[in-house]
C-alpha cells in the first residue's frame, strides 16, 4: 500500500479572473504534490469554488442595468472591468445576470487556466458549495457547534463561543503543537485566535450559503472544515435524499469527534475506512490574508475532531503587490493568470510565479523578471538540446561531473523539502545547467554514466517545477 499525502488548499472565489497572487498559491502546492507523488505518495489534492458574498450581486445588478441603458459612475466602473479588463465578451456579459452566472462564468475560466499552467488538481471531483451535500455538511457541523455548547448570542446574532476560555485554551494548544512553514506566521495566528470573539455574527439576511435558522451562513463561518467533505463527497452519489446524506454524514463526523467504536459497528463503514486513510490533511495552503478564518479553522478542528485527524501543517504564503498596492482583480489592479498564459505560456507564466520570492514572503510583482526567465529557459533547452545530440565516451569515469551532478541533486531536495521552492525552481533553471555547459565547454566531452544522471535529473526536476515543458518543448523564448 502505498503512503498517502493529502495537500488542502483555502476555497477559490470566483468572482473575477483569479490573479497572480492567488495563482501562486496553486503553483507551489502543486509543486509540492508533485514531489510527493516521485517520492512515491498517493496524493489527494482536491479543487472546489465558494460561491458566496456581496460582490457577485453587485456585479450582476450593475450588469443589469446596463444592459437597461442605465449610466452612472458605479455602473461604467463594473462594465469596464468586464469589457475591458477582465475581457469579457459582449454576447457572454448579456448571460451574466445574476450571481450564480457570474460565477459560474469566472469558475470555469479559473479552472481552464489552472489546467493550462499545468496545476495537478483531482479535478474529476470538482464541486461548488451550492452542492446539496455540502450544504448537508455545515447544517451537520453547526450540530456539532450546538452538541458541545458553542453557539451563543452576539450583539448582531448568533456566534460561535470564540472567547469560552476553555476552548481558547485548547486551539492555542492545538495551534502549538501544529507545524507551520515560516516560524512568523504562528505567531500571526495565534494572535488571530486571541482576538477572536463572540460579536462576529455567523448569520446573515441574505446572499448565497447553506441556511441555518432561517439566516445564511456567513461564508467565513461555513467552511472551516471543508477539507473533511472532501473526504465525504466521494463517498456520496449527487442524486441521493437529503435524509440519506444527512444520516451518512452525521456519523462520519461522530466517528471523526470520537473514533471509539469497533469496525463493523458502522452503517457506512466503506466511508469510515475512506475517512481514516486520508484525514488528517498534511498540508494546508493559504494566504497570509486568511489569517483569521485560519484562526477559527483551527479552533473548528479542535472543537469538532479528535487529535489524530487535525490538519497537520500549515503553508502560509505573502501576497503579491502591484506597484506597491495588494492586487485585487474585483477592484481593477492586478495581474490576472489569463494574460499572463496569454502573453508569456505556461511555462514563463509558472516560473514568474515560483521565482517572485520564498513562497511565504510578500512579492511586488515586476514584469522585468519575464525576460531574465525567458533568457533562463532558453539556456535550458539549448542544454537540453545538446545533451540529446551528444555522443559520450563509453570507456571513461568522470568522478568530477558525477561529484557536481550529486552536489546540485542535493541542493535541489534540500530546498524543496524546506518549502523553499523558489531555490530549487532556480537550481533547475540556472545554477545546473550553467555548471553543465561548463563542464561540457571545458571537458569537451562527458561519459555515458554522467549523461544519464543529468538526463534523469533535468527530466525529474522539471516535472516538478515546470510540467508543462513535456508538451511544449519545440517553444524558443524571445
Amino acid at each position: 500500500m502505498s503512503k498517502k499525502y493529502y495537500i488542502g488548499i483555502a476555497y477559490n472565489h470566483p468572482v473575477c479572473p483569479i490573479n497572480a497572487s492567488h495563482a501562486r498559491v496553486y503553483v507551489v502546492a502543486d509543486t509540492l504534490a508533485r514531489y510527493k507523488r516521485f517520492q512515491g505518495f498517493e496524493v489527494k489534492m482536491p479543487f472546489a469554488c465558494h460561491y458566496s458574498g456581496d460582490t457577485a450581486s453587485k456585479f450582476a445588478t450593475a450588469i443589469k442595468q446596463y444592459l437597461r441603458g442605465v449610466k452612472n459612475q458605479e455602473v461604467d466602473k463594473i462594465i469596464w472591468l468586464f469589457r475591458e479588463f477582465y475581457k469579457v465578451p459582449e454576447h457572454s456579459l448579456k448571460s451574466l445576470t445574476n450571481s450564480i452566472s457570474i460565477l459560474d462564468y469566472f469558475a470555469n475560466q479559473t479552472i481552464n487556466d489552472l489546467k493550462r499552467l499545468g496545476i495537478s488538481h483531482d479535478w474529476n471531483s470538482y464541486y461548488n458549495t451550492t452542492d446539496l451535500r455540502y450544504k448537508v455538511f455545515v447544517q451537520s457541523i453547526f450540530d456539532g457547534y450546538k452538541d458541545k455548547g458553542l453557539i451563543t448570542q452576539g450583539r448582531s446574532g448568533k456566534s460561535l463561543a470564540y472567547e469560552n476560555k476553555l476552548w481558547r485554551l485548547k486551539t492555542l494548544r492545538q495551534l502549538k503543537n501544529t507545524q507551520i512553514v515560516s516560524r512568523k506566521w504562528h505567531h500571526i495566528i495565534r494572535d488571530s485566535v486571541l482576538l477572536l470573539d463572540n460579536q462576529w455574527s455567523y448569520e446573515r439576511e441574505g446572499g448565497i450559503g447553506t441556511k441555518i435558522d432561517g439566516n445564511i451562513v456567513d461564508p467565513m463561518f461555513d467552511s472551516e472544515l471543508f477539507t473533511v467533505f472532501d473526504i465525504i463527497k466521494d463517498f456520496l452519489e449527487p442524486n441521493l435524499k437529503y435524509d440519506e446524506y444527512k444520516s451518512a454524514i452525521s456519523e462520519s463526523l461522530k466517528h471523526l469527534a470520537n473514533p471509539t467504536h469497533k469496525e463493523g459497528e458502522y452503517k457506512y463503514q466503506s466511508l469510515i475506512d475512506y475517512l481514516n486513510k486520508w484525514l488528517p490533511v498534511d498540508m494546508f495552503f493559504g494566504e497570509e490574508h486568511l489569517k483569521n478564518w485560519l484562526a477559527k479553522k483551527v479552533y473548528a478542528e479542535t472543537a469538532l475532531l479528535s487529535k489524530k485527524y487535525r490538519t497537520k501543517s500549515y503553508f502560509l504564503l505573502g501576497m503579491g503587490t502591484l506597484l506597491g498596492k495588494r492586487m485585487s482583480a474585483s477592484k481593477g489592479h492586478s495581474i490576472l493568470l489569463t494574460d499572463m498564459l496569454n502573453s508569456h505560456g505556461p511555462e514563463v507564466a509558472r516560473l514568474s510565479l515560483l521565482l517572485t520570492s520564498h513562497p511565504c514572503e510578500h512579492f511586488n510583482w515586476d514584469s522585468n523578471q519575464i525576460t531574465g526567465i525567458k533568457r533562463s529557459l532558453n539556456r535550458l533547452y539549448f542544454l537540453i538540446g545538446i545533451l540529446d545530440n551528444l555522443r559520450p565516451d563509453r570507456k571513461k569515469r568522470d568522478d568530477s561531473l558525477l561529484k557536481l551532478i550529486n552536489e546540485s541533486k542535493i541542493a535541489w531536495y534540500k530546498f524543496m523539502e524546506s518549502g523553499d521552492f523558489r531555490k530549487a525552481a532556480i537550481e533547475t533553471l540556472n545554477v545546473f545547467p550553467n555548471k553543465i555547459l561548463k563542464h561540457i565547454q571545458t571537458k569537451k566531452g562527458i561519459d555515458i554514466e554522467s549523461l544519464e544522471l543529468i538526463k534523469g535529473y533535468i527530466n525529474q526536476s522539471l516535472n516538478i517545477i515546470i510540467p508543462t515543458y513535456f508538451n511544449n518543448q519545440q517553444i524558443h523564448y524571445v
